[in-house]
């Protein structure tokens, strides 16, 4: 840090707002708050898509692919169909 020119300058807990945003858990706000019905969106736009049919029923051959409870998983994370 020896390199670095900066000050170190004390601010006051009421105006250190930032900080203390960043400090604090949220209050409830999450992507299952924003869309309670995620997973019938996504079998949705499952559907409309040839390759993830594919991929669903099991005629396309990839170990990169996993499906549990209907979700498709790439990689261990939720495949979503491009440009959905």
């Amino acid at each position: 840090m020896q390199t670095y020119n900066f000050d170190i300058e004390y601010v006051r807990g009421k105006h250190n707002v930032l900080v203390d945003v960043i400090s604090r858990r949220s209050n409830g706000l999450s992507l299952m708050s924003i869309c309670q019905d995620w997973k019938a969106q996504l079998l949705i736009e499952y559907s409309k898509d040839k390759n993830v049919c594919e991929k669903l029923e099991g005629t396309h051959a990839d170990e990169r692919y996993r499906v549990m409870d209907e979700v498709i998983y790439y990689k261990g994370r939720i495949y979503l169909v491009p440009n959905s």
